[in-house]
């Protein structure tokens, strides 16, 4: 089973990168006709001063502690986003305010014990700066099913020995997490951001009670169009002084 849903994510994650190869060549003409337009008007106005918009993306996670390796992958897409303006003394600073729906499958392997596999939602809160660095803070449900990694055998009413294949549980899931990262983009127009993240997941009901699982993720975000364009709501705020 482990096989086939590293199968398939590879297979999606092909398909991922070849929508974004036309893509790209689609934006890359769209920006520049903008540019085109903006220098030979000389008008410039909050739309756009920024040529930035945040996109779908598609996020990889090493993610692990001490006692177990994992992975997720998933995407995210932007539902809302505030552009914020900051004047001070003819310099403008800006400030990105990001929200994103994210969903993603993961998995962990504990030596001895089980494999857990949990797919999820998350509700994404990101501030990013102009010159990429960003912190942010999600909170996630979903479920989980574990897989004792050794023979089970059950034991019938007449006697008889079988061993049950799959076997384990089902769990309710709940998570928490926040970490900084740096986005490529805004200063190298590179599709792609960085993120060190530290999650916290709760299991329910685990031996009657509930179970925290403390974990941390290297992660890596691939910004992609098609599949669905990114159409978050956008707002412009500007602060004088």
């Amino acid at each position: 089973m482990i096989n086939r849903i590293l199968q398939i994510t590879v297979l999606l994650v092909i398909l991922l990168f070849q929508n974004q190869i036309q893509a790209q060549e689609f934006g890359s003409y769209t920006i520049t006709e903008q540019a085109n337009e903006t220098t030979s008007t000389g008008f410039k106005s909050y739309e756009s001063s920024s040529i930035y918009i945040p996109k779908n993306g598609l996020r990889f996670e090493f993610l692990g502690s001490l006692i177990f390796p994992g992975f997720k992958i998933g995407v995210e897409k932007p539902f809302s986003y505030t552009q914020i303006e900051k004047f001070r003394r003819n310099k403008i600073k800006r400030l990105y305010k990001e929200r994103y729906l994210s969903y993603s499958m993961g998995m962990y392997y504990q030596n001895n014990y089980h494999t857990n596999v949990f797919p999820q939602a998350e509700l994404i809160a990101r501030r990013q700066k102009n010159k990429g660095f960003y912190y942010e803070r999600s909170l996630g449900l979903g479920f989980s099913r574990t897989f004792v990694n050794s023979s089970t055998f059950s034991v019938s009413d007449d006697g008889k020995i079988e061993e049950q294949p799959l076997s384990g549980n089902w769990y309710g899931l709940a998570s928490i997490g926040g970490g900084i990262g740096y986005n490529a983009y805004l200063k190298n127009q590179r599709p792609y951001s960085v993120y060190l993240k530290l999650h916290v997941m709760v299991m329910y009901p685990y031996n009657t009670f509930i179970t925290p699982r403390p974990t941390i993720g290297i992660g890596y975000n691939y910004n992609f169009s098609g599949l669905g364009e990114a159409s978050p709501r956008l707002k412009y705020k500007d602060k004088r002084r």
